[in-house]
């Protein structure tokens, strides 16, 4: 902040004195300037606050190389964002946390699931996500105690995807 006020101060005084290049491309006034207008000078605001940065960065789909779905996931997580906010025991964490270990989002009859990866695709850089076992745990102990509000999401991210 303190160069962008020694600018406009150097500003101010160019245009106080009525130096060549002062004058070049602005409209002329009679109005006297003062080192003080300096006060009435603050600086350029973020284009994006910093509360809206951290938003962004939490709902981006952590697996966006999973690209099939990505885009849902994202949506989905901005929604878990929105309705839940981000407190230690959010569901939007929930949700988060279960997208890292490779969940999907499935269309099936209408309706938008989550499920794990099969297991025959779990090979290479998918070697680590929940198979079918490791996922009927978190189902059981994470997902069900959840499934109110966790449906509310699906149904309405289902709304916004399926026309």
């Amino acid at each position: 902040m303190g160069d962008y006020l020694e600018m406009a101060r150097r500003r101010l005084a160019e245009l106080r004195h009525g130096s060549a290049e002062a004058g070049a491309g602005y409209p002329h006034t009679d109005r006297e300037y003062d080192i003080n207008d300096i006060n009435d000078i603050s600086p350029p605001r973020p284009v994006v606050e910093a509360a809206e940065i951290i938003r962004l960065q939490w709902t981006a789909d952590p697996r966006p190389s999973l690209v099939e779905d990505s885009a849902l996931w994202s949506r989905l997580l901005a929604l878990a964002y929105q309705r839940h906010g981000d407190g230690s025991d959010s569901v939007f964490w929930l949700v988060q946390g279960i997208r890292c270990c490779g969940a999907r989002l499935v269309l099936r009859d209408g309706r938008l699931r989550l499920e794990p990866r099969p297991d025959s695709e779990r090979a290479g850089p998918f070697e680590h996500d929940l198979g079918n076992e490791e996922w009927r745990t978190v189902r059981k102990k994470w997902l069900l105690p959840h499934r109110v509000a966790i449906s509310a999401l699906l149904e309405a991210l289902a709304q916004e995807a399926v026309p």
